[in-house]
């Protein structure tokens, strides 16, 4: 994946969704062949640029369960989740 390629269209996505949204909760799998290197600061100094207040959590084939339960568990009503890997993330 080309991170900088496709950084306009999550930046389009952060942009007009964060109005009236307290933060973010972002799952990043990192083993996902989707994820580039660096994903977490790659996220982190976009949402940054956006004025955007986001929490990352790094999750892996073990740890990916109970990290998308934990994140839900922080979650406020008005927050949102963002998932970033593959299908096996989105299966999961």
């Amino acid at each position: 994946m080309n991170f900088h390629r496709n950084s306009r269209t999550v930046q389009t996505f952060l942009h007009s969704a964060s109005e009236g949204y307290m933060k973010y909760r972002v799952v990043i799998n990192r083993e996902s062949g989707s994820v580039p290197d660096h994903a977490d600061e790659r996220f982190s100094q976009l949402a940054e640029r956006l004025g955007i207040q986001c929490e990352i959590d790094l999750a892996d084939s073990a740890t990916l369960q109970s990290t998308l339960a934990h994140a839900n568990r922080q979650m406020g009503p008005d927050d949102r989740l963002i998932v970033w890997g593959g299908d096996g993330t989105i299966a999961c």
